[in-house]
This record gives structure tokens, sequence and C-alpha cells, in this order.
């Protein structure tokens, strides 16, 4: 099977997909054929779904993911700047917790959450020590975190799948 299908009935050839690939793995070698795969590109292929993701038409799948199993992007739920802003701003480490036990299903749920952050790949390499004991960091390490920040050229119609987090209970 292939990597990718394209559905020509669908496929509009703009190229939308081809633009956003962060790995340049796909090719319109015309601009009246469908998208390809580049030749010797297919092993770098990180099944990041941005192609499926950004495909106005759902015309483009890869072999793990088709448009119809990606949530679509419901444009009512999206923050304005201002409402990210304030979200952001008024969110704090919470410190001082109520004696009253989170549900696993609810901790499981929020971790699941977790893997739509950006994360290079699609690779979901953080696993999660037990949420109800103190977590201690060797000496020397530091937790950091990266952000990218720009205006998108194209407008993602959809939530692609992300890898499964590892999630360990002890």
């Amino acid at each position: 099977m292939s990597l990718f299908t394209v559905d020509p009935e669908k496929c509009m050839r703009d190229g939308i997909c081809v633009a956003v690939c962060p790995l340049d793995v796909l090719e319109m070698t015309d601009k009246d054929d469908t998208p390809s795969i580049k030749c010797g590109a297919e092993q770098r292929c990180v099944t990041c779904g941005h192609c499926v993701a950004v495909c106005p038409h759902g015309a483009i799948a890869h072999q793990n993911m088709a448009p119809e199993d990606c949530l679509p992007l419901r444009k009512g739920l999206r923050l304005s700047p201002t409402q990210a802003e304030h979200f952001l701003m008024s969110r704090r480490s919470i410190r001082v917790y109520e004696d009253k036990p989170v549900p696993r299903e609810t901790l499981n749920k929020l971790m699941r959450m977790t893997s739509y952050a950006p994360a290079a790949h699609n690779k979901q390499f953080t696993s999660y020590p037990p949420i109800n004991e103190a977590l201690h960091l060797p000496e020397g390490n530091i937790n950091c975190g990266v952000i990218m920040i720009g205006y998108p050229k194209f407008e993602y119609l959809r939530i692609p799948l992300r890898n499964e987090p590892m999630i360990i209970w002890r």
C-alpha cells in the first residue's frame, strides 16, 4: 500500500499539501497532476498529518490517517487573540489542592490531550510519572518549553491524528 493516496476527483491540484509538508516528501511535477511522493522521500515522512489536515477538499489520505478519521476544527471554538491571551495569562501553577482525588479517567483524558501540543514529528516521547506522587527531577535537569509564533500561510481544517502518549501507572 502506498504511503499516500490522493482522490483525483476531489483534488483541486492547488499544491497546499505539498507546501505545508515540513520534510519535503510530496511534490507536484505538473500543475495538472495530483501530489505524489518524491523519489526516495517516503522514509522521511513522520506522519505529522499536515497534508491531511490542511487539504480543504479532503483529497489526500496518509496510510495511517484519512481525512474522515480527523476531527474537523470547529471555528466557533477558536479563541480570539484576546481570549487566548487572557487564558494563557490567567493560568497559574497550583500548589494547594483540595483533599479530593481526581478520577483516573479524567487524568488519562487530560494526558491524552497533551499529545496535540506541537511536538516535532508527531513523536510522543513524553512518559508520565505517577501524578499522585511528588515529581522528583534529577539534579541538573530543567523543565523547558518552546513555542513557535507566526501567522500560518494556510488554514488548517482538521485536527490530525496524534500518536498515543505513553501513560504509565505505577
